[in-house]
């Protein structure tokens, strides 16, 4: 007989074996198309993941659930994300005699688009493909851990204190100053009292002298 394969992919999605190995497993439904009827196919498909570039070609592994559908699993953890990728599934029926062409299909990747995130990527199915988009991370500003904290918040206060410091001192100053200047006042006015004083005392011993000189000479001219 000649059957022809379809297929459309149900699911898929990434998971992280025991190993800590990441893996893409889900359901595919494959049908062997023969006169017009999609029929169970004969003997297990072949599920191929492949770069597009032909570097990597590697099996899935796949268990048949009944009727049409099947489970796939595949590690995935050395795939290089820079690259584009396809599955292949292929009817391996003995009896099938249809052409290469008829029997092989690039599989219907009609699951949600995104299907999760790998490594620094996003996991997206696009027009057939497994495609990997980068992921735009946010720069993140980390909190200060509660010592740091604990450290700023005394260098502040520390800080405060001396300007409170300064301060005291600055008003110190600014009330000392008038002191000072009140001090330097009296002692400017005591010297000036003091001067003048002395000129009083030395302007009445002048009018003494002149006094005496004036009545000694009135005694000589009576005498004569």
């Amino acid at each position: 007989y000649v059957g022809a394969i379809n297929t459309d992919l149900k699911t898929m999605e990434i998971g992280v074996n025991e190993a800590g190995k990441e893996y893409i497993a889900g359901e595919i439904l494959i049908a062997e198309w023969v006169d017009g009827v999609a029929c169970e196919p004969q003997g297990m498909p072949e599920m191929r993941l492949k770069s597009e570039d032909g570097s990597y070609n590697t099996e899935f592994h796949m268990v048949h659930n009944g009727g049409l559908s099947y489970s796939y699993d595949r590690v995935i953890y050395d795939l290089d994300t820079s690259k584009k990728y396809y599955i292949e599934v292929k009817l391996t029926g003995s009896k099938n005699i249809g052409t290469e062409e008829q029997k092989t299909q690039k599989a219907n990747l009609n699951a949600e688009s995104k299907v999760g995130e790998f490594k620094d990527t996003t996991l997206t199915l696009e027009n057939n493909k497994i495609v990997f988009e980068p992921i735009e991370k946010l720069e993140l500003i980390e909190e200060p851990k509660v010592e740091e904290k604990k450290e700023e918040k005394q260098e502040e206060n520390k800080v405060e204190e001396e300007k409170i410091e300064i301060t005291k001192e600055e008003e110190k100053g600014i009330n000392e100053i008038p002191e000072v200047i009140e001090d330097e006042e009296k002692d400017n006015n005591t010297q000036e009292e003091n001067k003048t004083t002395e000129n009083i005392v030395e302007n009445t011993n002048i009018i003494g002298n002149i006094t005496n000189t004036v009545q000694q000479n009135i005694i000589k001219e009576d005498a004569n």
